[in-house]
């Protein structure tokens, strides 16, 4: 179902705080890349509210035609967790990551899908459960966190077709895994990842090439 307005919840937090920002991620549970973090500012306008719905969803072109539209109408903010950090403490990049978003966008009042930052945050927050289906802000955060990855991913897929990156989009899924123990580790990889991988799927980490 599309979110075609914002929720009572945000309504009414607005209603509040005049810059309210929603925030949401993508390519969290990935055996590579970054992951992306984005921050949607609710416009005041109303009528730059554009019907979206959670990028999972999705189909690329949907994705691609609503972000597009997005970001053309709205004001939004791009950060990222880089593949060591996911390797060394994933939720605390990705607090960092929105901590970054925050200190460029300024907003009274944030609502992040699921999490809610625990530590040396002074900015009212909402971890909403379910945000990215229920809250307009996050949903279009999701959209254009997606869209981001999927163009990371032609991008890298151009540099490695070897890992077909332009279809698994570094999933955590059999195909990557299997692929990457034949061709090897690149730097964009989650080195963590694959080697907790290898030891669940009895597989010799230390004969992985790499590259």
């Amino acid at each position: 179902m599309y979110i075609k307005q914002l929720s009572d919840v945000e309504r009414r937090v607005r209603s509040i705080f005049p810059r309210v920002l929603g925030v949401d991620e993508v390519n969290v549970c990935s055996y590579f890349g970054e992951v992306v973090v984005v921050g949607v500012v609710i416009p005041q306008d109303e009528s730059l509210i554009i019907p979206v719905r959670d990028s999972k969803e999705l189909t690329d072109t949907q994705i691609s035609k609503i972000a597009n539209q997005l970001m053309s109408t709205i004001e939004y903010y791009v950060e990222y967790v880089t593949p060591r950090e996911c390797d060394k403490q994933l939720l605390q990049g990705e607090y960092r990551a929105i901590k970054r978003i925050c200190k460029r966008a300024k907003p009274d009042f944030v609502f992040i899908d699921y999490h809610s930052i625990p530590d040396k945050f002074h900015i009212p927050q909402w971890g909403f459960q379910n945000a990215d289906k229920e809250l307009w802000s996050v949903s279009a955060a999701s959209i254009i966190a997606k869209y981001i990855w999927n163009k990371k991913c032609e991008e890298y897929h151009k540099m490695y077709p070897e890992y077909n990156l332009i279809s698994n989009r570094g999933s955590f899924g059999n195909q990557l895994f299997n692929l990457t123990v034949k061709h090897g580790l690149t730097k964009y990889h989650r080195v963590e990842w694959i080697k907790s991988a290898c030891q669940k799927k009895r597989v010799d980490f230390s004969s992985i090439k790499v590259r």
